[in-house]
């Protein structure tokens, strides 16, 4: 069990990083700052 959930933490992150740079690249001004914020924290 405890490596199960490691994987999905491990995943979730990974894909929190591809949202991020997704979000960084955007046109959309409110997107960018979201990213922007998220990376601040």
């Amino acid at each position: 069990m405890n490596t199960d959930f490691t994987a999905i933490v491990i995943s979730v992150l990974n894909q929190a990083l591809h949202w991020i740079r997704s979000d960084l690249a955007s046109k959309d001004v409110a997107l960018r700052q979201r990213a922007e914020e998220a990376l601040r924290r």
